[in-house]
């Protein structure tokens, strides 16, 4: 499931701006508590990277990246 896939309530409530904002919001908080998540999401969310280049670039195992990436969207979801 694609990130962009946001939750129901946040997308149907929010105006375009007020989804950015809160998404850079979001993106802040994991910074500061999942570094490397954060770098995942940012890869794959706003360049298009795939599992294999977001792996290669930052240097992690594959499989390492992709549970990674599926505790960010979790915590994503959470947080929304």
């Amino acid at each position: 499931m694609p990130l962009a896939s946001l939750p129901e309530g946040v997308a149907a409530t929010s105006s375009k701006y007020e989804l950015a904002l809160t998404i850079d919001e979001l993106l802040d908080r994991m910074r500061e508590i999942m570094p490397v998540e954060c770098s995942i999401v940012e890869m794959k969310f706003f360049f298009g990277t795939t599992d294999e280049e977001t792996a290669e670039i930052l240097g992690l195992p594959l499989r390492s990246m992709q549970v990674r990436w599926q505790d960010a969207r979790i915590w994503l979801f959470e947080k929304a």
